[in-house]
C-alpha cells in the first residue's frame, strides 16, 4: 500500500492529553503558532469531541486534526463527525480502520510485535503506531523497518526533544510526542512564551 499521510503529517505528531480542555486549547494555539502541521487530541481529554470540532474550524486546511485513543466504533464515528482528519488507536483496532476507510479518512493503528504490525497494515491501516516505542528503542524500530520497509511507522511513547532524531534516523516516518512535548513546563498562560520557544525546537526541523 502507498499513502500520502506521512508527508501531510510532517515529522512530529504532537499528542495532546491533558486533564482539562483549557490546557488543551492553550497548547493547540501554541502549536498552530509554532507552525505544526498536525495535532492529535486524545479522547481522554474532557470535551474532546467539542474541542476537535473547534480545532478543525480554527486550523486551516493544511493542518491535520487527529483523534487519539479511539477504542470503539462510536468513538470513531463521533470523532469523524466532529471533523477529525485521522483516527489513532492504541491497539490493532480493525473496527476503527474500517470506519476510517469507509469515510475516506486516515487511520494510525497501535501495534508492537511483528504480527500486530503486519495485521494492522494488512487490514488497511495507513500507518502503524509503534507503541510503546521506548520498550525497544530505536534499535528495535530499525530491525522492524528491515523487515517491513513498505509500512509507514510512527513510534510513540518515551520520545522527547533529546531522542526523537534517533527514531527518525532509524526509519520512522514520523514520531508521536506526548507527555514530554513541553519538556516539563507547567501549562499556564504566564508560561506561554516559554512553551512556544520549546515547541519551536521541534517544529523547526
Amino acid at each position: 500500500m502507498s499513502f500520502s499521510l506521512p508527508k501531510k503529517l510532517g515529522q512530529i505528531v504532537p499528542v495532546l492529553r491533558f486533564p482539562s480542555s483549557l490546557e488543551a486549547e492553550l497548547i493547540f494555539e501554541l502549536l498552530i503558532e509554532a507552525k505544526f502541521r498536525t495535532i492529535e487530541l486524545t479522547l481522554t481529554t474532557p470535551n474532546a469531541f467539542d474541542l476537535i470540532k473547534k480545532f478543525r474550524s480554527i486550523a486551516d486546511e493544511n493542518v491535520m486534526i487527529g483523534a487519539g485513543t479511539v477504542c470503539t466504533l462510536e468513538q470513531a464515528r463521533h470523532s469523524l463527525d466532529s471533523g477529525a482528519d485521522y483516527l489513532v488507536s492504541p491497539f490493532v483496532n480493525t473496527i476503527m480502520i474500517d470506519e476510517a476507510n469507509k469515510r475516506g479518512k486516515y487511520s494510525i493503528v497501535g501495534a508492537f510485535t511483528p504480527t500486530e504490525i503486519y495485521a494492522a497494515h494488512s487490514h488497511g491501516a495507513h500507518m502503524v503506531k509503534l507503541f510503546p516505542a521506548n520498550t525497544g528503542g530505536p534499535s528495535f524500530l530499525k530491525a522492524i523497518r528491515a523487515v517491513f520497509g513498505e509500512i509507514d511507522i510512527c513510534p510513540t511513547g518515551g520520545i522527547d526533544l533529546h531522542n526523537y532524531r534517533d527514531y527518525l534516523n532509524a526509519g520512522a516516518s514520523c514520531v508521536g510526542i506526548g507527555s514530554s512535548l513541553l519538556g516539563g513546563i507547567k501549562v499556564i498562560e504566564s508560561n506561554r512564551q516559554k512553551m512556544l520557544q520549546h515547541l519551536r525546537q521541534f517544529s523547526s526541523i
